[in-house]
């Protein structure tokens, strides 16, 4: 939702919202990521050329990474799936990025393009000598051992083979055309694998019977089963001389929320929606319903409502002038469609930084909204996040983010803006640029995405764990107050243990002691690594730690995971270990 409007909202069975235009308000500068930007120390290194186009390779699609999925550097807090280690110094991104720009030879063929076969390809499968290929190109990774976030023993896995279905598994949000371009070694050729051909024909009745005593050949061929799918959504229309009203039935009784839609008017002809629709076959891979219009005549953004009941979603447009429109306006070749949202592209937009406020040492409260000539219905899920992108020396950084409220009031309504506590690593590719960022400026952020269903994780709920390291309490931040809106007056309990290093660098310490005092059934428990004056729990995750904080009775628990690698990792076995049941076990992976 527009900033620049109030809201209005009701808690009803329907979930509506309401625009209210505010003048005077003029487009800020912008943020340009269509050009390459340099992180003090970089200088003005060159950009090294892509090498899948000149190998007649065709560009990927439906492995790794998936078909128009949005591709990033690093991966979130909620549901990209990689972890960190920690990186010796001089083997940060950065590093990485003046090393593929240095000349250096990182191919090891002196830049000879090869045709290697699959043969050739498993000669390199070691640390020091290591080549994997990726939809059909294949890379030296031996240089990029210690510069993988992941680890060189995680990299290694793929070394010698065809890892373009490993890298889809473990990393489908990298964009390793980019970071390993300085890396390619050639083309993967299928030359010595033999075709496979039919059996001669054979004469008589011998190979009648041989064939249909085959078991193999005389069953019946088995038909898959047919995966269902949402039906398209059909969409009407009324209006008066002062409004136009579009109704979409979803088909999708009591699952759509208001965040579920995305809604916007650009320059208020453009209109554009997203219904983010549950997969009923996999939670974790949702569909998408597009539409786009360009209106017959301006209008703004109006009330939007969502009657989860029956799957209805009613947007209301205020026309600019008293008239009839004989339509709503010319649909936008390609619309509508319903797409799986991992298929679909990622759609950004540009917002504003209006404010940035002092968290910690290292990290700091942004707070952004929408653009004046963008009327916008936009509210994140709980546990889901965006994605904003620059380009640094030529290569496109992607980061995600998850955001929060302005605020831990459990109570506090949306308002319309995105808040992040962002922490500023000095020698990081993308949070330097952010630190930068001044008051007006522009940066492009994504649709929202994630996994997470806040409505079916607490479900039946008593015990909710929240299990946080540094910035890993951004996702546990709308859990917890949406867990303490639902069960305050009940008997459950809510629990965070919250990592740090040092007390200088706990966030949010005030709130969270505010929220304990107001909440009887909320308890935050705060363990520092690396501080030695600090009087409360010591050290990192453990076994023993677990043990003298949580509560005796481990049933109906859930349990949600963030932060570091390595952190994370251990905390999910101990929790394994405490046999956890299936499914009481969420990671943020980040």
């Amino acid at each position: 939702m527009n900033p620049a409007f109030s809201v209005s909202t009701t808690e009803t069975s329907d979930s509506d919202s309401e625009l209210k235009p505010v003048s005077g308000r003029v487009l800020p500068p912008k943020w340009d990521v269509s050009k390459s930007v340099s992180p003090s120390g970089t200088g003005g290194l060159g950009v090294p050329t892509m090498a899948g186009s000149s190998l007649g390779v065709p560009t990927p699609g439906g492995l790794f990474p998936l078909g128009n999925s949005q591709q990033v550097v690093s991966g979130s807090a909620t549901g990209n799936p990689r972890n960190k280690v920690a990186l010796k110094p001089g083997f940060s991104l950065m590093d990485w990025i003046r090393l593929t720009k240095s000349g250096r030879d990182l191919t090891g063929t002196g830049g000879k393009i090869l045709k290697v076969t699959k043969t050739e390809l498993a000669k390199h499968n070691k640390r020091k000598d290591a080549w994997m290929a990726i939809n059909g190109v294949v890379y030296n990774v031996t240089a990029y051992m210690d510069y993988h976030p992941g680890g060189w023993d995680e990299l290694v896995r793929g070394a010698g083979i065809d890892a373009t279905n490993l890298f889809n598994e473990v990393h489908r949000w990298v964009n390793y055309e980019s970071m390993l371009a300085a890396c390619v070694v050639g083309k993967l050729v299928d030359a010595d694998e033999v075709a496979f051909k039919l059996p001669p024909k054979s004469k008589g009745p011998s190979s009648f019977s041989s064939l249909s005593t085959n078991s193999s050949l005389s069953a019946k061929p088995v038909i898959p089963p047919i995966k269902s799918k949402p039906q398209l959504p059909s969409i009407d229309t009324h209006q008066t001389d002062l409004t136009f009203v579009i109704s979409v039935f979803t088909r999708v009784p009591n699952q759509l929320q208001r965040e579920n839609i995305i809604i916007e008017i650009l320059e208020k002809v453009h209109c554009y929606l997203s219904i983010r629709i549950p997969n009923q076959e996999s939670e974790d891979q949702p569909f998408r319903f597009l539409s786009e219009y360009t209106l017959h005549d301006k209008a703004r953004l109006g009330k939007v409502t969502v009657v989860t009941s029956t799957g209805k979603v009613e947007i209301v447009l205020k026309k600019e002038s008293k008239s009839h429109w004989p339509n709503l306006g010319q649909i936008v070749e390609g619309f509508p469609k319903l797409s799986k949202a991992a298929n679909l592209e990622t759609r950004y937009r540009d917002w504003a930084l209006i404010d940035r406020k002092t968290v910690t040492h290292d990290v700091d409260h942004l707070i952004l909204e929408p653009l004046p000539n963008l009327d916008l219905h936009f509210f994140v899920p709980v546990g889901h996040h965006i994605h904003t992108k620059c380009l640094v020396e030529g290569m496109e950084i992607v980061r995600s983010y998850t955001p929060i409220l302005a605020n831990l009031d459990p109570f506090l309504i949306d308002d319309g803006k995105l808040h992040f506590l962002i922490k500023t690593y000095s020698h990081g590719a993308l949070t330097p640029m952010l630190k930068a960022l001044e008051k007006g400026q522009t940066i492009p952020i994504s649709d929202h995405t994630g996994s997470f269903d806040i409505h079916t994780a607490f479900q039946d709920v008593r015990q909710l764990i929240l299990v946080a390291a540094g910035t890993g309490f951004t996702p546990m931040a709308k859990l917890l107050q949406q867990f303490l809106v639902k069960k305050h007056e009940t008997k459950s309990v809510c629990q965070l243990l919250f990592f740090n290093k040092t007390e200088q660098d706990i966030m949010c310490r005030e709130q969270l002691k505010g929220l304990e005092i107001q909440y009887p059934i909320f308890k935050v428990h705060h363990i520092l690594s690396q501080d030695e004056k600090w009087t409360g729990l010591k050290g990192r995750i453990s076994r023993e730690i677990l043990d003298k904080v949580l509560p005796e009775n481990p049933k109906r628990r859930l349990v949600t995971i963030c932060g570091p690698g390595p952190f994370a990792v251990e905390a999910k076995k101990l929790f394994q270990d405490m046999d956890a049941p299936e499914g009481s076990i969420f990671h943020f992976q980040g």
